[in-house]
């Protein structure tokens, strides 16, 4: 179960999970959320999930 700051981060750049499901965005493992991240966000991205897994 993800923290309430990686859910939150997911909800921010939900559109970065653009092709999976709503109801389970919130649901992704820390795996795939940093390989999404890494294939499809920038830089700034990549530096707010380093605080918000951080703080998991």
């Amino acid at each position: 179960m993800n923290s309430p700051e990686i859910k939150k981060y997911i909800h921010e750049h939900s559109n970065l999970f653009w092709y999976t499901p709503e109801d389970k965005k919130e649901e992704i493992s820390i795996e795939f959320l940093v390989e999404t991240i890494l294939n499809y966000g920038d830089k700034h991205e990549v530096i707010q999930l380093k605080y918000a897994h951080r703080n998991n």
